[in-house]
């Protein structure tokens, strides 16, 4: 079976733990997701005919310059009769431009891995952090959330290995460059 890649941003080490802090809070239960992201493309797969080296390559020609993001609502989304419990995240516009200059980058590299969702439909980009893939509880107790704001710098590409997602590259965001010709 070829392997899963998936590209995300991840999340600070102080925004990580005001999130556990807070799930164990509300919930007295550790977070069960260890490695909390942002994915920015769900899982794919090389095409055949493409390597690593290229998919890497490609990301490194994206040009956007680092922001700051903060929550702007807590939520639930329903997949194969799981509630995901989530935070999503703004500015929406900074997000998309990341989404969107990615999935061109890469777009001739890869094939989605439509097996994780509902009917095989790949949803709609909604950036957000999921906190809890089988959510049997009221979203509202993290509505105070709203509002914290931290660094968005960099981009991984994940690897999926024996089960476990490690890094296999990490690509820093650059201020965009006015460019002549």
């Amino acid at each position: 079976m070829p392997n899963r890649y998936i590209l995300i941003v991840p999340v600070p080490e102080q925004t990580q733990l005001l999130l556990r802090n807070t799930y164990k809070q509300v919930t007295d239960r550790a977070l069960p997701i260890q490695h909390l992201h942002i994915s920015i493309l769900h899982p794919f797969f090389l095409k055949q005919d493409r390597t690593e080296e290229e998919l890497y390559e490609a990301l490194r020609r994206i040009n956007i310059a680092p922001f700051t993001a903060s929550y702007s609502s807590v939520g639930v989304y329903h997949q194969h009769d799981k509630k995901i419990l989530h935070i999503t995240l703004q500015p929406q516009d900074k997000f998309s431009q990341l989404h969107q200059k990615s999935l061109e980058s890469i777009q001739d590299y890869i094939d989605f891995d439509k097996a994780p969702f509902t009917g095989g439909i790949i949803p709609t980009f909604d950036p957000h952090i999921s906190l809890d893939y089988d959510w049997k509880g009221d979203a509202l107790a993290f509505a105070h959330l709203q509002g914290n704001a931290f660094n968005i710098q960099s981009l991984d590409v994940k690897k999926e290995e024996d089960g476990n997602w490690n890094t296999t590259q990490s690509f820093q965001l650059v201020p965009q460059t006015n460019r002549t010709t």
